[in-house]
């Protein structure tokens, strides 16, 4: 019969999943009421306000589904095209970053500006496809955001691609001026690491007749749907200046496949990225996309790295061997985004069981209280994984990735980001009894003492190394 999840105060665990400072600060409070505590080993405090937790509360197995289900219900929800107020984090609300460029504050725009921009607006909302999405701002109708996804096929599949874009005082008689968010990556030929997106639609590449911005003709929509097929494209190497000559030859063919593993690594980074820190505005559809989609970038990552073409369709590409060091570095970014994509509720249940199946007899646990806050709740962590040991004692476990900090003897606090962390929801066996919550000791790259090694080094020298069967 399954025990029920215990409660626990969240003793050295930062959770970062909504919390604000005023419940961090308590949590601290918290622990700091049991340091001079002597309790035997496995042995929990409690604390006095979880003692008599309320009658009314749900099951933990119901509060997961109130999780997903607010996930699915917001990014179903997403419109496409939207209006909202809140612009601060837009890269063009920075005065520094219009340098050299006229402002709306300089010079007063024409009578049609506003008009068009409103018509942009209307062609926007009535045309756009089902892989971009746009919102503008209330106060702000010289700028807006976009997203665009990825397609199937490229490098770029299945990523969040954001653009901020500006409308100068002269629109339409001049382009919009774009800044892509890299996040300091080169991915593209066309998109600069500092942001600057080159394109003839904008002048900001060469280009004749229909290539280039037409004042009567071009639209915002064109320059989106542009970027999304002619730089996002299946073959972005040939974008280059020069390159396109080599197009169909061994050489050229070569060098695109190599140029597309690099690229399918920083569109991973990229991923990343907006998992930890989604642009404001579009944090409910970055979850609700990357739950809906990664599982089948999961199922791409393992397919690549045993020698798939980047960019093919999953079972119908050709098999061309990839590099060592492209399959390598890919392995680890299967990891973060694994773990990232369990949190958001992403089907990886048979990744997961995978990896549990890989650490048998390799990773140990030690007691640790830990939780994290979502939707305005406490609770544990999503996924459902086991763990057995030698002994034949197993414990069923809800773990995730997670931030902690700890604190040593001498009083400093450390961060520790991408640990696994979670609690155990039933055992069978004698070991697992005394277990609450679990941190991970393996040796890998997700476990507290790799984490934690690089960080906690005494004066002495440093932390000493982990045998093999640790």
């Amino acid at each position: 019969m399954e025990q029920p999840l215990p409660s626990h105060p969240p003793i050295f665990i930062d959770p970062e999943l909504g919390a604000d400072t005023g419940e961090k600060d308590s949590n601290l409070v918290s622990a700091a009421m049991f340091d001079d505590t002597d309790l035997p080993t496995g042995v929990e405090a409690p604390e006095p306000r979880l003692t008599n937790p309320p009658a009314a509360e749900e099951p933990k197995k119901n509060k997961k589904i109130i999780v997903e289900d607010e996930i699915d219900v917001k990014y179903k929800s997403f419109k496409k095209f939207d209006t909202v107020k809140e612009h601060s984090d837009h890269y063009f609300s920075i005065p520094e970053h219009l340098d050299g460029v006229p402002s709306c504050r300089e010079i007063k725009p024409s009578k049609n500006w506003a008009k068009r921009i409103q018509l942009e607006w209307k062609l926007l909302e009535k045309d756009l496809p089902e892989t971009i999405y746009v919102r503008v701002y209330e106060g702000r109708m010289d700028i807006l955001r976009a997203v665009i996804i990825g397609a199937a096929g490229t490098p770029y599949h299945d990523g969040l691609f954001f653009f901020d874009v500006y409308f100068p005082p002269q629109y339409p008689h001049v382009p919009p001026i774009l800044h892509y968010h890299s996040g300091g990556l080169r991915l593209n030929p066309n998109l600069y690491k500092y942001g600057k997106v080159c394109l003839s639609l904008l002048n900001t590449w060469y280009g004749m007749g229909c290539e280039r911005w037409n004042p009567s003709k071009s639209t915002m929509l064109q320059v989106l749907v542009s970027i999304q097929a002619l730089v996002l494209n299946a073959k972005p190497y040939f974008n280059e200046p020069g390159y396109a000559r080599t197009t169909n030859t061994e050489y050229g063919e070569q060098k695109s496949l190599t140029y597309n593993e690099n690229t399918f690594l920083l569109s991973c980074t990229t991923m990343l990225y907006s998992l930890r820190k989604p642009p404001m505005h579009f944090g409910d559809f970055v979850a609700g996309h990357f739950r809906n989609r990664g599982r089948t970038i999961l199922v791409s990552c393992k397919a690549y790295m045993d020698g798939a073409q980047v960019g093919c369709v999953v079972g119908e590409g050709e098999f061309k061997s990839c590099s060592t060091t492209f399959k390598t570095s890919l392995q680890r970014l299967f990891e973060d985004l694994l773990m990232e994509f369990t949190i958001k509720g992403a089907n990886c249940d048979g990744f997961l069981a995978e990896k549990v199946k890989e650490g048998m007899g390799k990773y140990c646990w030690m007691l640790v209280l830990s939780s994290f806050k979502q939707a305005g709740k406490y609770c544990w962590t999503l996924v459902l994984s086991s763990f057995k040991q030698s002994d034949g004692s197993a414990g069923h476990d809800i773990v995730a990735n997670e931030s902690a900090t700890v604190i040593s003897s001498d009083g400093r606090r450390t961060k520790l980001r991408g640990l696994v962390v979670g609690c155990t929801s039933s055992t069978v066996g004698s070991s697992f009894r005394a277990s609450g919550g679990v941190l991970g000791l393996g040796y890998s790259d997700i476990s507290f003492t790799v984490r934690a090694g690089p960080r906690l080094r005494d004066r002495r020298g440093g932390v000493g190394e982990v045998p093999e069967n640790h």
